[in-house]
């Protein structure tokens, strides 16, 4: 079945809501069974898009839905997973079957409406308290995302939560690198979903796998993934799993992507207590350059790190990871972290060839694991280290600096047998201070 949202009278100007327009014209297409929604070219202005069984949102070329600059105008879309103090969605599906969004047209998610026009010192604009995510499907199935744009979301971008049998296909996003938590691809605790030529641009995560705190029943492991042929920019990290993660990741594999302007390239991050396992990498290209300080990271190519966020929460242990035939060009090291001996095992490199660069960055020589939980000022947040400055100190809690200068690799607290290099290559740009040793072991502060 294919309805026309001009038989039902929208004002595409841009300007005046359109949320009753879209509510009938879904209630009519889902009355009749469900089908396609086509959206012809026009400025839609609304509040969030409810979508139904059955149902698929089409978008022609020049259709553009734009988020209403007023929260409230929300209400209708209200996810039960917090994202950043955030609950309401702009296009939402709750529990639904065979839904989804096409077409070659365009999402506006308004960010200027939600953001301070200036940065700080840090280069933080700071977000409204309330901020509407662009997409949010939750506990849905058999769910496709395909040759959309994306623009200037507020708040984290595509939300997929607990679902099942998904694909996002050559879904291009372009978020502003000036705000901040505006993840382009969010997959929290789905199963069987591929991600496959995206283009993704954005100040916050480029693709990240999350298990985030959910109610018993929405609460599932994150598992048989697939992310390929996707290019991404990205101020944070391009590829990455956790920092939530209080359920387990598993089967998951990243291949043929190319990764750019990013501040860490391949990122593992465990904090909550679930697992992550049997994960790859594969034919991945990284370049990655220190961004503005209210980005965590050091410019790190790979960062796998294993530690509590909360005091009485242990984190969970990262084993069975595979990288290999990875390019590297970046200002910073690969880092591998563990709050104690055991967390990180069995992790290979094969065939991975990183050229460090010299760079003037004041935070050259450091490395940034924020956030776990800081045992001299802590609320159990995990965010209290953040951006907590001790007395005497001047960065952050959780920024430290590498001994004896920035080497290639840096591990701390894993076991040299638990990192497998092999066929691998790194050079240093000459006339830089680099650690004499390029491969540096650290254990409870000792060298070996």
């Amino acid at each position: 079945m294919y309805t026309n949202l001009n038989d039902f009278h929208p004002i595409a100007d841009g300007h005046n809501l359109n949320t009753d327009v879209f509510r009938r014209a879904i209630a009519t297409v889902s009355a009749q069974g469900g089908g396609i929604l086509y959206v012809p070219p026009g400025r839609y202005l609304s509040g969030s898009i409810c979508l139904e069984n059955n149902v698929l949102l089409y978008l022609s070329v020049g259709a553009e839905l734009i988020a209403s600059p007023n929260y409230n105008d929300f209400s209708a879309g209200v996810s039960e997973v917090a994202a950043e103090g955030s609950y309401y969605g702009f296009i939402f599906a709750k529990g639904k079957q065979n839904v989804g969004l096409l077409g070659q047209g365009k999402i506006n998610g308004n960010a200027p409406a939600y953001n301070a026009e200036i940065a700080d010192e840090l280069g933080y604009r700071k977000p409204d308290a309330e901020r509407p995510r662009t997409v949010i499907f939750e506990e849905c199935r058999d769910v496709v995302i395909e040759d959309i744009s994306i623009i200037d979301s507020p708040m984290w971008t595509l939300h997929m939560v607990s679902c099942e049998y998904g694909r996002i296909s050559n879904v291009k996003v372009k978020n502003s690198f000036k705000y901040t938590n505006t993840d382009a691809i969010d997959l929290d605790g789905c199963r069987h979903f591929i991600v496959s030529g995206c283009q993704l641009r954005t100040a916050d995560d480029g693709v990240c796998l999350k298990t985030s705190r959910k109610a018993a029943r929405m609460d599932q492991a994150c598992e048989d993934i697939l992310v390929e042929n996707c290019l991404i920019y990205s101020h944070s990290s391009a590829l990455k799993i956790g920092t939530e993660s209080f359920n387990d990741f598993k089967n998951i594999k990243f291949s043929n992507c190319i990764i750019s302007d990013s501040n860490r390239g391949l990122a593992l991050v465990s904090r909550d207590g679930g697992d992550i396992r049997n994960v790859s990498f594969d034919n991945i290209s990284i370049e990655t350059k220190f961004t503005a300080p209210c980005h965590w990271g050091k410019a790190d190519s790979i960062y796998i790190t294993a530690k509590r966020r909360q005091a009485a929460r242990p984190c969970g242990v990262i084993k069975h990871i595979t990288m290999s035939n990875i390019t590297i060009r970046s200002e910073g090291a690969i880092n591998f972290h563990a709050e104690q001996a055991g967390l990180i095992k069995d992790i290979r490199l094969f065939n991975v060839s990183q050229a460090q660069l010299g760079h003037h960055h004041p935070d050259r020589g450091t490395y940034d694991v924020r956030p776990p939980c800081n045992p001299h000022q802590s609320d159990n947040s995990g965010m209290d280290n953040a951006y907590t400055i001790l007395e005497g100190q001047t960065r952050p809690w959780g920024v430290w600096l590498y001994p004896n200068g920035l080497p290639a690799v840096f591990a701390h607290n894993i076991c040299k047998t638990e990192i497998r290099l092999e066929s691998c290559y790194f050079t240093q740009q000459e006339g830089s201070n680099w650690n004499p040793e390029k491969v540096v072991f650290v254990h409870d502060g000792d060298t070996t």
